[in-house]
């Protein structure tokens, strides 16, 4: 190659590489953060669960009663399986 056909090269100015590169960790930094804190969840192994209610079938009870509060439940293992059933029509 000779000289008249090579173009010079450009050089980004060493600032700009710094912002550039602080900028991409910062956002790579906010999004590990943000997954982080979506795949956490509300409530963790070991925390308290906030008391509520559930109104059992009809026949079943428990110590004698058709409604149990997970405060009736403290202190036991407690497993409790939501699901719901819709007929397609």
């Amino acid at each position: 190659m000779t000289e008249a056909t090579t173009s010079p090269r450009r050089v980004v100015p060493r600032w700009a590489q710094i912002l550039v590169w602080a900028f991409l960790l910062s956002f790579l930094a906010l999004m590990g953060f943000g997954a982080k804190r979506a795949y956490q969840g509300t409530i963790q192994p070991g925390s308290d669960v906030p008391d509520f209610s559930l109104t059992l079938f009809s026949g079943y009870e428990y110590n004698g009663q058709s409604e149990v509060r997970t405060s009736d439940l403290r202190g036991k293992v407690v497993f409790i399986n939501f699901w719901a059933s819709w007929k397609g029509e």
